[in-house]
């Protein structure tokens, strides 16, 4: 993630506490126009994610259906899970390679 955010000019940053968790804080500028096809294109010629096993954990389907869109155009498999308790159970026997998780879940 810190790569794709990097080449389109973006910030990520992250912030944990103990017994607290992480916070992340992802900032980019979005263009409209030819300058948005330009830079897509340009990012999707340096971003190769063919192989990689990405998990999504989110209990918003409209998050779930833009991200596997993204990852789906970079290559990247990937598994979802709306709820903690079923990506929980099933955590033990995967391996990834990248995780995505919403760490404000209802």
């Amino acid at each position: 993630m810190q790569q794709m955010i990097t080449l389109i000019g973006g910030i990520i940053t992250a912030d944990s506490a103990e017994n607290v968790g992480i916070k992340m804080k992802i900032m980019f500028l979005l263009l409209t126009g030819d300058s948005t096809q330009e830079q897509f294109e340009s990012l999707a010629q340096s971003l190769d994610l063919i192989g990689k096993q990405i998990l999504l954990v989110d209990d918003d389907p409209v998050g779930i259906k833009y991200l596997g869109t993204i990852l789906n155009y970079f290559g990247a498999s990937f598994t979802c899970y709306v709820d903690a308790l079923s990506f929980r159970n099933d955590l033990k026997n995967a391996q990834y390679d990248l995780a995505i998780l919403d760490i404000q879940m209802s």
